[in-house]
C-alpha cells in the first residue's frame, strides 16, 4: 500500500486470541500507535474427547504479535482457561451432538482437564478486562 489507510475513527484496538498472524508485515506492526490489546487464550485447543490437543502455537501467535509492537501502546493478556474458541457464544445443550467434527467449538479445556473452564466465566472475564483497557485507552 502507497498510502496510509488509518480510519481516524478507530481510537484503540482489541484481539481475541488472534491466528494466523505471523502473515503480517512487521514493521507495519511496529508503526501501531493505537493502543492495543491483544487477549490470549492460555489452553491449547482441544480435539474431540480421546485426541491430543491441536498443536497450535496460540498463546506464541498473541505473544509475537505484541512483540512485534510498540511496548509503550500494546499489552497482552493471557486468560489461563480459556480455548481458541471461548470467546465465541457458549454452545447451547447438546450442540457438540449436533457439530460432529466441529465440537471443538464447544470445548473449553483439554480432554482430561477435570477443571472444565465455564465459558461465561471466561466471557466475564474477557468484558471486564477489554472494559478496564479502553476506559483507560480512548479519550474522555
Amino acid at each position: 500500500l502507497a498510502h496510509a489507510t488509518r480510519d481516524p475513527r478507530i481510537a484503540a484496538v482489541v484481539a481475541l486470541d488472534p491466528g494466523m498472524t505471523r502473515g503480517f508485515d512487521l514493521a507495519s506492526l511496529g508503526a501501531i500507535t493505537l493502543p492495543t490489546l491483544v487477549i490470549a487464550a492460555g489452553t491449547a485447543t482441544p480435539l474431540l474427547a480421546g485426541h491430543k490437543p491441536l498443536p497450535l502455537p496460540d498463546l506464541n501467535e498473541s505473544r509475537d504479535l505484541v512483540a512485534a509492537m510498540p511496548p509503550a501502546t500494546a499489552r497482552l493478556s493471557t486468560i489461563p482457561t480459556a480455548t481458541h474458541f471461548s470467546f465465541m457464544p457458549a454452545c447451547k445443550p447438546g450442540a457438540a451432538r449436533y457439530l460432529g467434527g466441529e465440537a471443538v467449538i464447544c470445548a473449553d479445556a483439554s480432554p482430561g482437564d477435570n477443571a472444565m473452564a465455564d465459558r461465561v466465566a471466561i466471557h466475564a472475564q474477557v468484558s471486564a478486562e477489554i472494559s478496564r483497557f479502553l476506559a483507560a485507552s480512548l479519550p474522555r
